[in-house]
């Protein structure tokens, strides 16, 4: 069922998104199933800001503690090896970006096939996207990973073209 404010707003929509507002018809807030998006504009109402959140309570911690994990580990191996300070800097920016990519890409494949899936089903919404999600995940990570191309990841490939910057 969809609500209103005074205004015409939509204040809920279907599947339990939710929206608040500012000024009239500035949207200050969207939230649905675990993620959230939030508005911010200028003095003159121009919208300059969004900043999405996919992730909630412990899937946030186990999310951070994925990237933290993968790129202190390369940092770890790099110093162990000898490398070059650079070197050790580059490819920690590279395993941000992939990981941290993989796993908002992930968090936001899920939610949306579970916010598709629970406007058809309500309820299996967030179960059918947390494991698509997962999927999606795993898929990533396949690609950026496990499968080479010329004897090289496509993590280790776009290691290398940063650190050939240097």
């Amino acid at each position: 069922m969809i609500t209103y404010d005074a205004i015409g707003n939509p204040l809920t929509y279907r599947d339990g998104m939710t929206m608040t507002w500012k000024n009239g018809r500035q949207l200050s807030t969207l939230h649905t199933g675990d993620s959230s998006i939030s508005y911010g504009y200028d003095s003159s109402s121009v919208r300059i800001s969004k900043t999405v959140k996919i992730f909630k309570g412990i899937g946030n911690s186990i999310a951070i503690a994925s990237v933290a994990i993968d790129a202190g580990t390369g940092i770890y191996d790099n110093i162990q090896a000898g490398a070059a300070w650079n070197k050790v800097s580059s490819d920690a920016a590279v395993d941000l970006v992939v990981s941290g990519g993989s796993v908002l890409a992930a968090g936001a494949a899920g939610s949306a096939i579970g916010n598709v899936i629970g406007t058809i089903c309500p309820g299996l919404g967030n179960i059918i996207g947390a494991g698509a999600g997962f999927i999606f995940g795993v898929a990533i990570y396949v690609f950026t990973d496990v499968i080479p191309y010329n004897g090289k990841t496509a993590r280790d490939w776009a290691k290398e073209g940063v650190n050939n910057l240097w």
